[in-house]
């Protein structure tokens, strides 16, 4: 089996009011996922338990043919009142993100696996080139 990475990835704000999840499954189910940023988002990143990535990363992944990211739903997103607090220089996100599944099959580039009986993300070396072409400061591998 080709080299993995676990990637820990940030969560750059919480769900919005406008979020809507069904509380009837564990994990709960994200039916409609409103971000609302504390700061700028990196180009891949979580709210327990969804899985977000921009656009512009999303566009690549399908181009380059990786595997284990899928089915993506655009998520709306706005800013928390600390938002221009944390983000001195005033930029703002203007791409679409996109809430996606991500696949449990080990040998695929992006995949859950389960660590300490908790699920991580993992990367293939393929897919971590790409991410590191991207804004992922706020990620940390482990």
């Amino acid at each position: 089996m080709p080299k993995k990475i676990l990637l820990n990835v940030d969560v750059p704000g919480e769900m919005g009011d406008n979020t809507i999840v069904d509380n009837r499954f564990t994990p709960i189910k994200v039916y409609h996922l409103e971000m609302v940023f504390d700061r700028f988002p990196d180009d891949i990143f979580k709210t327990s338990p969804v899985y977000v990535v921009s656009n512009n990363l999303y566009d690549i992944i399908i181009d380059q043919k990786l595997s284990g990211i899928n089915n993506p739903r655009l998520i709306s997103y706005n800013f928390n009142v600390q938002y221009n607090l944390l983000q001195r220089d005033g930029k703002k996100p203007t791409q679409n993100y996109y809430m996606v599944d991500i696949s449990e099959n080990e040998s695929d580039d992006f995949s859950l696996i389960r660590v300490n009986n908790v699920k991580r993300l993992s990367v293939s070396e393929r897919g971590y080139n790409l991410l590191k072409s991207f804004k992922i400061e706020n990620a940390e591998l482990e």
